[in-house]
Order: structure tokens, then C-alpha cells, then sequence
């Protein structure tokens, strides 16, 4: 195991699959509470079981930046604009009556009266012009008269605009002879005093709601929490202030637990499923989702009214098992919930619910196919999330704490969220690259353009791909591998023979081609049947993993039939061996080995002439050490012990094929005598 592991860590994807690891630790680190999170997750109208609680020193319990905001613009609304002083009242009432004076004839007596009242009320008030009462774009009505030191409030009864002045003497006015004043004020709007004003008020808003003092009494044992009490609790537990020192060793921890997890994950990873470690597609995909439901826990956790229960997590096992299997999908499910669980200011409840959700999403989403069994899947994880948390609510109940009944509106929405899993799928298998069941189910349609040619051009190797399609399956489904993309990719794994059909036996009709052909031109013709494959997938945009399986279904191993002819005929003549092996490489993932293995038994049982159990036997040890002998599997993850149960249903399958059953002895006739 030892070089094993030191070969893989070596391997250059191994190393940019290690460097992924690291940057979805760092970017998830970005995201740690502050402080090291919520230590009292309470809720109002619980009771203080524990003794009671007094502050070991000062706290502060701070404003959010909205309430920040929200008193800043109160600062605003209520702010009162600093005007200077220019003239005083009297000397203005004093200008006017003078006019309305001198203009006395050319008035009517009652406009003059009117006129005479108002310059009396002048005497009192100032006069201010209407453009000076707005300020930085709000209108006020309480304004500031700045005189020597002093800052005198006016409300609007003490001051007249000098529009409503030009309304009011409209009649004297009219009849003047000589110019008139009209822009006369008393004060004006002292910009830079109003500015500087203004800044020192926001300035002097404080960033905190109460100071808790060393000592205070913050809850007494047996005491119902309150909602101010609740924000006391919060206040310690999140207290800002705790020193660098505590911060750093909150922050240590947290890394240590995050790198702990993924560790497990990268682990468990080598020793399951290793193709999936070595592939930078598919590590992206999985540390992706890790990121993004971690993303979503420190979104939502930040909003007051928001609930991380509301959080789809089910999404995860569902398109995992869609596109590798169950063991997989609930591993990585777990991993996203403890993480999650790290972010989150929920306590264990959550981890319980959510995981509990997994294992239900995992059970019963078998066919997302079907849509309808796909929506009854999505109500047995509501109504595990329903009865999960109501069992723990009860239990919670009986230690005097109240039902919080807004989780289940959380867990409701949650479980609706889901169903976008279903146009997640198809989604997420176009930008990975990868292969669902929905794409797989229509790929293995015999009516598909490919599949179609192969049965009316080279109806043999059709035939021979459908057994090597069940024998795949059958072997897949033995150890938890993807038996669906196996077996749909078993029948393709030959569509390359169509390039030239009849150059493959079972195609044949009569004339065999490689009686007019060299050991070298056969050996060519054979080995294109891979490459072609591959160009013809390509062309038809088939999945990259069906691909996969057309390259690799002969490894780096030889055309043994023209390489031994080529041996025997010219035992003297020295030759390039390469020129009879295929290209490869060799299988990496689990199906492309049993596909391998799959395809050389299929088509050497056809050689078999009444077989025993024995000779089967027999068959499937040698193409199987045939193999091992020339390291076919040295890159692939099938373990051995894999490799044998596939290797005792090949023999099962095959005998059951060919009919093997006990030979009965001959019948006996007795003589009468």
C-alpha cells in the first residue's frame, strides 16, 4: 500500500487535485464565525436551567450595520440646518414699511392695512430664503441660528421664506416707482457649518445598543429567556472583544476540524474510489458542492430572519448518486452537513436532521427517471425532516424549552427546493462532462443512430456487444460499481468495427479478408477499431466516461492471434512487437477493467465447443491472469477482492449461457429374464 500511495501522491493530476483540496479549505476558512460562533443556541420563552450567569467583564452588544444604517438616518431626518445671521428683523421691517410709506397713495386702504400687520409680525421673524431649507437633498423644517457661540432652535413659526414676502407685499410691489429689494433675508444657510454639524452627529452615533458591565446579572437560574435576555447571551458569546489570542485559537480549530473532514473525504476517496481522486473533473464537482452549500450556510446565517434549515442539502446525494452511486453520494453528503454544522449557529439538531434527510434522500431516490416516483422520494425526505424534528422538539420540550414552529415552514420550503435536483442534473452532466441515468437510459436505446448502424452493418458485433453488456452489468452491480453506464457503454465499446465490419470474424460471411493481408496489415485493421471507435464517439458527442470505456476496453495488450502467427512463420525475423498492441491506456476506473475482462471472455467463450463447468472454469482464470500477467490493471482501482467476485459472476453467467448441467447416465434395459 505503501508505494501504492507514494505512485499516487506523485501522480501530477494527484498533485493538482491536492492543490484544489487546499483552496476549498482556504475559501471555506473565509467563512468562520466570527469569535468561534454561537456557544448558548437558545430560543425565547426557554427557561435558564444552568446557575447563574454574571459577566466576567465588559460587553458590548453591537448594532448590526442595518441598525447602524437605520440610526445614522434618523441623524439625517432629524437634522437641523445651521444658518448665520445677515440683517436684523427690525431693519427689515423697517425697509418694507418704508416702501409701503412712501407708496401710500397708489394703495387701497385695506391692502395697505393687510400690508401694515404683516411688516409688524417682520419684526419677530426672520427671513430666510426657500432654497436654503434644503440640504444636502432633504427639505427641513427646524432650522439652527448661529449667533456668536450660541445655537438657537426656530421651528417654522419664526421664520417667513421671501417668496411668501413677495406674495405678502404684492400690492406695494405693483404701484413702486423706484427699485425694490426683493432678495432682502435676515439669515442665510451656512453650508460649511451644516456639513461640519451634521458629520459630528453621525460621528457621535454609537456602534453598540447597552454595555454590560463586569459583574452584571445577566440571567438568573430558572428565569424565562426574553428576547433582550437572548441578545445578552449573544452579546458574550459573540463578544468581539475577546483578545487576539482566543480568536486565533477559535480560528485554529475550526481549520484543524475543516482540513480533519476533507481529509476523510480525500481518504476515503483512495481507498473506494480512486478514479474519481485522480480526476480533476470530477474532484472540482464534488469540492464545487462543498463550497457552494458552504457558500449558502454563511449567506443565509448572516440574514436575522432567514433559517440555514431552509437550505436544500438533499440536492447533494441525489445528483451524486445520479451520476457515481450511493456509497459515494452519502459520504459526501455527511461531509457538506459537518461542515455546514461548523458555519452554522444551529446546534445538533440540525447535523442530526440533515444527515438523517441524506440517509432517506439515498434510500428512495432510485429512478429519477420516473417523475412520479421521483416526487413520492421528495415527500418521505419532508416527512423525515417533519417527524425527525418533532421528536427532537419533544425531547427539547420536556427540558422546558418551547417548540419553535417556523422550522417547520423552513424544512417545508427545503424539501420543495429539492425538486430542483430533477433540471440539476441534465445541468451539471453538460458542464462536468458527466453521464446521469437519464442520459444513459436514452443512450442504450438500440434505435439510437450508432446502435442502429451497428445492428443492419455489423449485426455480429451487435450481438457480441449485448452479451458483453449483461456480463458487465451483472459483475458492476456485484461490487457497487456503475453498472448503468457499464452496461450502456459495453454497447458501444465496438462501434469502431463499423469502419470495417467484415474484418472482425463475427461479421464474417464466408471469405475471411486476412487471407490477402500480412500478420501486420491484420494486426492494423484489428487495433483501428479502437481509434475509429473513439473518432465515431467523439463525432456523435458521446459522454466523455462512455469514451473513456471505448479507449481503454483493450488496454496495452497485444493482437495475440497475428502476433503469434507472426512468431511461428518467421520465428527468425526480429519485428517491432508495439506494431501489435493497442494503443491504450490502460483501464483506470472499476468499469473500464470489467469491461476489459468482460470483452475477452465473450469472445473466446464463442470458441468453446460443448463446455463443462471445468472448462469454464478455466476460460475465465486464464483471460483473467492472462491480465494481471501483463499489468493491465497496475493503474486501475479494482481491488482483488472486487476482481474476484466479478470473476465468479462471469463463471455463473457463462455457465447459465452455455447450459452446463450434470450428464445423465445412458437408461438401462433390463431383460425380463
Amino acid at each position: 500500500m505503501n508505494s501504492e500511495f507514494k505512485k499516487l501522491i506523485s501522480h501530477p493530476k494527484f498533485i493538482v487535485t491536492g492543490l484544489m483540496v487546499l483552496s476549498t479549505v482556504f475559501v471555506i476558512s473565509l467563512m468562520f464565525p466570527k469569535g468561534g460562533g454561537h456557544t448558548y443556541d437558545l430560543q425565547t420563552g426557554a427557561i435558564w436551567s444552568d446557575d447563574d450567569l454574571y459577566a466576567d467583564k465588559d460587553y458590548f452588544i453591537w448594532k448590526t450595520a442595518n441598525e447602524l444604517d437605520a440610526d445614522q438616518d434618523v441623524i439625517r431626518r432629524d437634522f437641523k440646518p445651521v444658518f448665520r445671521r445677515v440683517l436684523e428683523p427690525t431693519e427689515n421691517a423697517d425697509y418694507w414699511s418704508g416702501l409701503i410709506e412712501a407708496n401710500r397713495e397708489e394703495l387701497k386702504s385695506d391692502a395697505y392695512d393687510d400690508m401694515r400687520q404683516f411688516v409688524s409680525e417682520l419684526r419677530k421673524k426672520e427671513v430666510l430664503r426657500k432654497a436654503d431649507l434644503s440640504f444636502q437633498g432633504s427639505e427641513y423644517q427646524q432650522i439652527r441660528l448661529r449667533e456668536d457661540e450660541d445655537l438657537t432652535v426656530l421651528e417654522s413659526g419664526n421664520y417667513v421664506t421671501n417668496d411668501r414676502i413677495k406674495l405678502r407685499m404684492a400690492p406695494v410691489l405693483t404701484v413702486a416707482t423706484e427699485g425694490t429689494q426683493l432678495d432682502r433675508v435676515t439669515i442665510a444657510l451656512d453650508r460649511d457649518a451644516s456639513r461640519i454639524q451634521l458629520e459630528k452627529e453621525l460621528d457621535g452615533v454609537r456602534n453598540f445598543k447597552k454595555q454590560i458591565r463586569r459583574g452584571d446579572l445577566i440571567v438568573a437560574r430558572g428565569e424565562i429567556i426574553t428576547d433582550e435576555t437572548l441578545e445578552l447571551l449573544r452579546a458574550v458569546s459573540l463578544d468581539g472583544a475577546q483578545g487576539t489570542r482566543a480568536q486565533t485559537l477559535v480560528f485554529a480549530g475550526l481549520l484543524l476540524l475543516t482540513c480533519l473532514i476533507l481529509g476523510t473525504l480525500v481518504f476515503y476517496l483512495y481507498f473506494h474510489f480512486v478514479d474519481v481522486l485522480k480526476s480533476t473533473r470530477k474532484m472540482g464537482f464534488l469540492l464545487g458542492l462543498i463550497v457552494l452549500f458552504s457558500f449558502l450556510v454563511f449567506s443565509i446565517d448572516a440574514v436575522d430572519n432567514l433559517s440555514s434549515y431552509l437550505i436544500p442539502f438533499c440536492i447533494v446525494p441525489i445528483v451524486v448518486k445520479s451520476f457515481f452511486n450511493d456509497r459515494l453520494a452519502l459520504f459526501t453528503h455527511i461531509v457538506i452537513i459537518l461542515i455546514a454544522s461548523i458555519l452554522s449557529r444551529l446546534g445538533y439538531e440540525f447535523t442530526f436532521l440533515q444527515i438523517l434527510a441524506g440517509i432517506v434522500a439515498v434510500l428512495f431516490i432510485e429512478d429519477i427517471r420516473s417523475w412520479n416516483k421521483f416526487f413520492i422520494s421528495i415527500l418521505s425526505i419532508i416527512g423525515a425532516y417533519f417527524i425527525g424534528y418533532l421528536g427532537l422538539s419533544l425531547i427539547e420540550y420536556a427540558k422546558g424549552q418551547a417548540i419553535d414552529w417556523t422550522v417547520y415552514r423552513w424544512l417545508g420550503i427545503s424539501g420543495i427546493l429539492t425538486l430542483l435536483a430533477y433540471p440539476f442534473i441534465p445541468l451539471i452532466a453538460k458542464l462536468f462532462g458527466f453521464v446521469s441515468i437519464i442520459t444513459l437510459a436514452e443512450l442504450g436505446d438500440l434505435n439510437r443512430p450508432l446502435l442502429k448502424r451497428l445492428g443492419l452493418e455489423a449485426p455480429g458485433t451487435l450481438q457480441h456487444s449485448l452479451q458483453v453488456a449483461n456480463l458487465s452489468e451483472a459483475a458492476a452491480e456485484s461490487i457497487g460499481a456503475n453498472a448503468m453506464l457499464l452496461k450502456v457503454g459495453a454497447l458501444y465499446h465496438d462501434i469502431g468495427k463499423l469502419h470495417n465490419p467484415a474484418i472482425f470474424v463475427e461479421n464474417q460471411r464466408g471469405m475471411n479478408p486476412h487471407d490477402n493481408m500480412t500478420n501486420f496489415e491484420s494486426a492494423r485493421a484489428i487495433i483501428d477499431h479502437v481509434t475509429e471507435g473513439v473518432k465515431m464517439a467523439v463525432k456523435a458527442s458521446l459522454p466523455a466516461d462512455i469514451i473513456d470505456l471505448i479507449r481503454t476496453h483493450h488496454g496495452t495488450t497485444r493482437v495475440e492471434y497475428f502476433y503469434r502467427n507472426q512468431v511461428n512463420k518467421f520465428p527468425d525475423k526480429e519485428f517491432d512487437e508495439s506494431l501489435f498492441r493497442y494503443p491504450g491506456p490502460k483501464p483506470q476506473s472499476k468499469e473500464q477493467s470489467i469491461l476489459m475482462i468482460a470483452d475477452s471472455l465473450e469472445a473466446a467463450s464463442k470458441s468453446l465447443q460443448n463446455p463443462s463447468i471445468n472448462d469454464i472454469d478455466a476460460l475465465v482464470d486464464k483471460i483473467v491472469d492472462y491480465k494481471i500477467s501483463n499489468n493491465q490493471f497496475d493503474e486501475s482501482s479494482l481491488t482483488f477482492q472486487e476482481l474476484e467476485s466479478c470473476v465468479n459472476v462471469f463463471k455463473s453467467l457463462l455457465k447459465n449461457i452455455y447450459h452446463v448441467r450434470i450428464q445423465y447416465p445412458e437408461e438401462v434395459v433390463r431383460s425380463n429374464s
